[in-house]
């Protein structure tokens, strides 16, 4: 079959995820940090899938692992007390790699799911403990938690619920701790601000009728943003202080790509449970989750009438078994080294090759998680307009280097394995592409 013939298939029965009408790009091989094209062209993935193929694509250990496990157990229910082999490993690995008494997981398989099954479980344990009121949940304007109808709700971006309403309640917002717009805080200190939002709006609700606060200790989608350093710890005490829960939503930033298991610990943030998922298995087969302390996690599973919340693949064992042989990879190949140390290096040499450009307002990054903020005049800090995924294309198509627009923003993930030479590669596209654009976003 002709490559023609498949994308008029694919405009005719085929509809994409975050994506406008027309044409798509068919992707027909990878490997490493590497696409190719159906006609053989050849891409450097400057985005690691979704930040999520950490190891590398088409990793041989991890589709071995898939396989042996197919021929053994391909498929098995964790509901009415089933259990399987791969599942339990996986979640002592992982209570092994988590902070604290975060030592229970409970397994689903995408981030959406995750963070779902993280708000239900949360208001759940409230529940049995007769904190019946405790139903709010708070979260960040600019925090991406999923594309689940609650998740939507929890997801502070307004673009991204327009027209999916009516939307479930029991969300409230605070304003996120993105240091460089200084105009969400006057002319107050970031975190001081934060610090006395939360606290008002606690004192507003009412700290018995709020469940739990559910952020990303770095807010991707949003334009990675990295609070500053006093933020998450002040965010931890209040929070405990209150008995209110903490849920960090480690679904893009877990598993290597901040160059730590979790991000959380490294930036003071103290959670009762973490989301995760991409990263868990680089890719290769859906799969994500919730670890939760020991103190939640008892609550829930002693109650007299179970938990009856549940998915049809929670505790896949072919997922779990690639999860188990992928956090191997990324252990033996020394990954996490390399996403801070190359991670650090392209984030200097952005930093250096951009400095001087008129529409570029910030460079920021943790770890293989960056982001170019554009501005259209750096003394206002205006963002800069451009239409739809323009830069992106420009990058990508001039340069054969993937990345993605959000906004203002370009973000680069690309997997853990890449070196110095790839970095470079991204480094140089982006300069080129940026410097021939003007701060109306039209090409020069």
């Amino acid at each position: 079959m002709n490559t023609e013939e498949l994308h008029r298939w694919d405009l005719a029965h085929v509809v994409h995820p975050w994506s406008y009408a027309g044409p798509s790009l068919m992707i027909a091989k990878a490997k490493g940090t590497r696409y190719w094209d159906a006609d053989g062209k050849e891409y450097l993935d400057a985005l690691g899938g979704i930040q999520n193929c950490s190891a590398g694509h088409s990793r041989p250990e991890l589709i071995e692992a898939a396989k042996a496990q197919m021929d053994q157990l391909e498929y098995v229910p964790m509901h009415w007390n089933f259990t399987n082999e791969p599942a339990i490993r996986l979640a002592r690995t992982i209570a092994e790699l988590a902070p604290g008494d975060l030592n229970q997981t409970y397994f689903v398989s995408s981030g959406s799911e995750a963070t779902e099954s993280a708000v239900k479980l949360v208001r759940r344990y409230h529940y049995l403990r007769g904190d019946t009121k405790r139903a709010t949940i708070l979260c960040l304007k600019q925090g991406y938690h999923g594309a689940t109808i609650l998740a939507t709700a929890a997801t502070g971006f307004d673009n991204l619920q327009q027209g999916f309403g009516p939307l479930p309640g029991g969300i409230k917002f605070l304003t996120p701790p993105h240091a460089y717009r200084t105009e969400l805080f006057g002319n107050e200190d970031p975190v001081e601000f934060c610090i006395r939002q939360l606290e008002q709006v606690i004192a507003e609700e009412g700290a018995d009728t709020i469940a739990a606060l559910m952020a990303e200790p770095v807010l991707t989608v949003g334009g990675v943003i990295v609070p500053p350093a006093e933020y998450w710890p002040a965010v931890s005490e209040i929070c405990r202080k209150h008995g209110i829960l903490v849920v960090a939503d480690e679904v893009v930033t877990g598993f290597g790509r901040t160059g730590a298991w979790f991000a959380s610990p490294g930036l003071g943030l103290v959670p009762d449970a973490i989301v995760f998922g991409k990263g868990v298995s680089s890719g290769h087969f859906p799969l994500s989750g919730v670890v939760m302390s020991d103190t939640v996690a008892e609550v829930i599973k002693e109650a007299p009438d179970g938990l009856m919340h549940g998915f049809t693949y929670c505790g896949h064992p072919v997922g779990c078994a690639v999860a188990s042989r992928n956090i191997e990879v990324l252990r033996d190949n020394k990954l996490l080294e390399n996403s801070r140390e190359v991670g650090g290096y392209l984030l200097a040499s952005l930093k250096e090759k951009l400095k001087d450009s008129p529409i570029v307002g910030d460079v920021r990054g943790h770890g293989m998680l960056l982001a170019v903020e554009l501005v259209s005049d750096k003394t206002t800090r205006a963002p800069l307009q451009f239409k739809r995924q323009l830069l992106a294309d420009r990058i990508r198509n001039e340069h054969a280097v993937v990345v993605r627009s959000i906004g203002a923003n370009i973000i680069i993930a690309p997997p853990l394995v890449l070196d110095r030479s790839e970095a470079d590669t991204i480094a140089h596209a982006l300069e080129q592409v940026i410097g021939t654009t003007n701060p109306d976003g039209t090409t020069k």
